[in-house]
């Protein structure tokens, strides 16, 4: 009994100094990233969607800043996000680890476009007459002879 407070001190002696800062295998990034690569390819159909990627040396983490206020992180250095307007933007990440973190920028030039899309009345799908509570008729008489005839919407 007289020698285990002894071995229960040794043992946590023991187990602390093996989990110093630097010793072990899971702080191999104690150093801050290096070689930090930040890209963004925006969509080609026009949607506002970029793909974000970040590579860096010894990175663990990235925290993008998409330049409108919204911010991201992502452990693969990968995210796709989309713009809600169109505009010149300055997209930022930081490469991050246990011993420190760098920065890079790019600038963005997001241009959103909606295709116009003509929108017919389901009406016009089935035969006979349009339904006459959404449409109208107006008819142009000129002695005795319609001369033109339109449709025209009610509401």
């Amino acid at each position: 009994m007289k020698h285990l407070p002894l071995a229960v001190l040794t043992f946590i002696v023991t187990l602390c100094s093996s989990c110093a800062k630097g010793t072990s295998p899971g702080n191999a990034g104690s150093t801050a990233p290096t070689n930090l690569v930040f890209t963004a390819t925006v969509s080609s159909d026009n949607n506002g969607s970029v793909s974000f990627t970040a590579t860096a040396t010894n990175a663990n983490s990235y925290e993008f800043d998409f330049g409108n206020g919204i911010f991201q992180t992502s452990a693969t250095g990968t995210v796709v996000y989309k713009y809600p307007a169109s505009g010149n933007y300055t997209a930022n990440v930081v490469a991050k680890n246990i011993g420190g973190q760098v920065t890079k920028s790019t600038q963005v030039a997001v241009v959103i476009s909606a295709a116009a899309a003509l929108v017919w009345s389901d009406e016009f799908d089935v035969a006979g007459a349009p339904n006459t509570a959404k449409w109208g008729y107006d008819l142009a008489v000129a002695a005795g002879a319609i001369t033109s005839c339109s449709i025209i919407p009610t509401g």
